[in-house]
């Protein structure tokens, strides 16, 4: 069950700011609508909308480091799972890419090619497709944990690997019912303090966030409780991404390529 939070929108100052500009372009998202899974078990990952297509699994007795997504393990086979090879199986939400009689293409779920996801096909049978719903103010409000708005059509989509203590603030903007976030600030490490939030990178060059007790909690910042000079001092520090990360919402869950 979703807890409802209102939030109002801060409208921040941005003439001091270098690294996100008041005004900049996004590009359209490439995508319109996505594919939910239904079945609890999850579908198999098919190379090619045939059930006799190679399928995507892993080798278990190959892993080196379980903090490492198993679909960096996968690779496409044609042969039998049992023992330590196991079937990847396509869970939760993905971008629908295209179509064809009975199978879905779903965008980067597939193995790793060139230092990119593959897309792969599931099966329609225990899949359904929507229409991405557009990213409203209520959306916002009813996400306040990952989503803000910190004026006009800017939102801030936030993201905590508690696991690896590593935090992410992807900044963005509107455009066609989705979020585009060109910007981003990453953090590794989170420090209790008594005085302001600041932002300083340690000895070996990794930034830390000194965080004041009031703006966080036990798994880390509280994007709600952010103060607009926390929130500035993110805006300074984003850089531009190598690539844009699109947040999307299916009228349930948000979602992200």
């Amino acid at each position: 069950m979703k807890t409802i939070l209102i939030v109002a929108a801060v409208v921040l100052s941005f003439s001091a700011l270098a690294a996100v500009p008041e005004k900049f372009e996004v590009t359209a998202p490439r995508f319109t609508e996505v594919v939910k899974c239904e079945a609890e078990t999850g579908v198999n990952i098919r190379k090619a909308p045939s059930a006799t297509a190679p399928r995507a699994v892993y080798n278990e007795a190959k892993i080196e480091d379980y903090d490492v997504p198993v679909q960096y393990y996968t690779y496409w086979s044609s042969g039998k799972t049992g023992g330590s090879i196991i079937a990847d199986k396509f869970t939760g939400i993905a971008p629908l890419v295209s179509e064809t009689k009975g199978w879905y293409e779903i965008y980067g779920r597939g193995p790793v090619m060139n230092d990119t996801f593959q897309n792969g096909w599931v099966s329609a049978q225990y899949c359904t497709k929507s229409e991405i719903r557009p990213i409203t103010i209520s959306v916002i409000n009813e996400n306040a944990q990952n989503l803000r708005s910190v004026g006009n059509d800017m939102v801030i989509y936030y993201v905590a690997d508690m696991m690896n203590d590593e935090y992410s603030f992807y900044i963005g903007k509107l455009t066609e019912r989705q979020l585009v976030c060109p910007y981003l600030f990453s953090i590794s490490g989170i420090e209790e303090t008594s005085g302001e939030t600041c932002f300083k990178a340690n000895e070996y060059g990794v930034m830390l966030m000194y965080c004041n007790s009031s703006e966080k909690d036990f798994e880390g910042p509280v994007l709600e409780k952010l103060s607009d000079a926390t929130i500035r001092q993110i805006l300074n520090h984003a850089v531009k991404a190598p690539t844009s990360l699109t947040v999307f919402f299916d009228g349930s869950y948000l979602g992200t390529y």
